[in-house]
């Protein structure tokens, strides 16, 4: 690299110019520069929000399929990702924050209900989640298949998580079975109603 090529790397890292926008180190960084937002206005406001830090209310929860985050107010679901791999490298960021609204969170997504297994302690999880949010551009459905990431191809959306607060655990409601009597099905009158 010659004397005109170190100039132009010492003047761009001194005017801050060739840090990407999306680079958060810190909590404090992100909570500065993440936007307050729903998930249904991001995503109605694909453009604008597209790659950039959201702190946003959501509903977290799991199928057999994944884990979800979702908005009961819009049709609106995805995923949300931990920063390893390609997403550290691309946000600036490879890890979450670690302090107690972590550890809540992490301790609730433990007792989430599961239809494997049929147990679990919680329904769902509401949270404020801060990210950095990755809309699918031109995203569609056909013939039950996405073009998205995750099951199927059916998020609409990625959240590469930096922080979590204001975590809330929903308990699962009991669940009672009645126990129905079996049908004799060698008695000659038993017929289907």
């Amino acid at each position: 690299m010659g004397r005109l090529g170190i100039l132009t790397a010492i003047i761009c890292l001194l005017a801050a110019q060739c840090w990407p926008k999306a680079v958060l180190t810190t909590r404090k960084e992100i909570g500065a520069t993440a936007e307050n937002t729903s998930l249904c206005h991001a995503l109605a406001h694909a453009r604008r929000f597209n790659g950039k830090p959201v702190r946003l209310h959501a509903i977290y929860s799991t199928t057999w399929e994944g884990a979800w985050l979702s908005d009961d107010r819009c049709d609106a679901f995805g995923q949300l990702v931990l920063p390893w791999g390609r997403f550290s490298n691309r946000y600036g960021f490879d890890d979450v924050v670690r302090d107690r609204n972590w550890a809540d969170f992490d301790a609730a997504t433990r007792r989430l209900y599961s239809a494997i297994s049929g147990q679990g302690q919680y329904s769902h999880i509401t949270a404020d989640f801060t990210g950095v949010l990755v809309i699918k551009r031109n995203f569609r459905v056909r013939h039950g298949l996405g073009n998205g990431w995750g099951h199927l191809g059916m998020s609409r959306f990625l959240l590469v998580l930096r922080a979590v607060s204001n975590v809330i655990a929903v308990e699962t409601a009991p669940v009672v079975f009645t126990p129905q009597p079996v049908p004799d099905f060698l008695i000659r009158d038993f017929h289907h109603e």
